[in-house]
């Protein structure tokens, strides 16, 4: 065999990971902390019919409600798909198809920010919490001390 011949399942390989995409979605609600609460890989299969993990649990994971539910296939993911389809000898996708989900709680936190003359952040004081207005579009007011 030539080395054009071996080279040839290789460029073949590459090209279907290639061609294949990595997707991701968001659900944005409103305003998210900065760090997602949780970071975790949601297990399915089956073209997508079958869970072999347990649901993600919004109401668990932020009791005060998300603000952003971050939901992608990543290259690790898909790595993960391709070798187990390379280890059972099957398109690997439609057995098994692994995401990333990452949920974002909602903050509730306000900062006072003091600017410089380059509008440069100088300081910054937090602002105590306060209770949802009935008037859901006007924006909180901090109560008076």
């Amino acid at each position: 065999m030539s080395t054009s011949e071996s080279r040839v399942p290789a460029i073949g390989l590459l090209a279907a990971l290639l061609s294949t995409g990595c997707f991701k979605i968001d659900y944005v609600t409103g305003p998210s902390a900065p760090y997602p609460q949780t970071d975790e890989w949601h297990h399915i299969g089956i073209l997508g019919l079958v869970e072999f993990s347990e649901p993600v649990r919004l109401d668990t994971i932020c009791p005060g409600g998300f603000a952003r539910v971050h939901n992608e296939v990543s290259p690790l993911n898909l790595l993960a798909t391709t070798a187990l389809g390379l280890f059972t000898a099957t398109a690997g996708f439609w057995v098994y198809q692994p995401h990333t989900v990452q949920v974002y709680c909602k903050s509730g936190q306000a900062y006072d920010v003091q600017l410089d003359g380059d509008g440069m952040a100088t300081a910054a004081t937090r602002l105590p919490d306060v209770e949802p207005t009935a008037d859901a579009e006007a924006p909180a007011q901090p109560a008076a001390e």
